[in-house]
């Protein structure tokens, strides 16, 4: 006899993976937990998705003498800002951007209710929008122009359902 116990565990976990971060075709991207969808410049390709999360590749260049493409070496990832920053799920859009300065990230404009803020180090670029209750995401990955240019691409395309969830 099967264990209800272990079916309905196993249930919960594959739907919440499915609510995730997630590619759905056309260089889009969307999260129906967070409800996001942006767009990822043709530069760089939605390669894998794996623990929750998207990872890009690039840039994408066609090799000349055949219609094969050749992946360059940089890449950027995108999570759930609930998943990266579980505590700070339930903060002020004022206290996110306390916390966050504290660690050396950046504000930086955003078009609505949104907090989005950079952080650059040697090591990586990373940027996190949130609208409040959890919701957003963070992209992170290598320090180059061509990732920062994709990555704020991104941003800019970004549309958010269902308005901003502050407390």
């Amino acid at each position: 006899m099967k264990n209800p116990f272990i079916i309905t565990l196993f249930l919960l976990v594959a739907a919440l993976s499915a609510q995730a971060v997630s590619r759905i075709g056309g260089g889009k991207i969307q999260s129906v937990r967070s409800g996001f969808e942006m767009n990822i410049s043709g530069l760089f390709k939605i390669a894998d998705i794996q623990n929750d999360s998207v990872r890009c590749l690039g840039p994408v260049s066609i090799i000349q003498r055949g219609l094969t493409s050749s992946m360059g070496t940089q890449f950027f990832e995108i999570s759930e800002f609930s998943n990266e920053f579980a505590d700070a799920t339930s903060l002020s859009a004022e206290k996110i951007v306390a916390r966050f300065e504290k660690s050396g990230w950046k504000k930086i404009s955003s078009p609505s209710c949104q907090v989005v803020m950079k952080l650059h180090t040697n090591g990586a670029i990373a940027y996190l929008a949130t609208w409040g209750s959890g919701k957003g995401f963070v992209m992170k990955g290598t320090p180059t122009a061509q990732t920062e240019q994709v990555m704020r691409e991104a941003l800019t395309s970004l549309t958010i359902s269902g308005g901003c969830s502050w407390k």
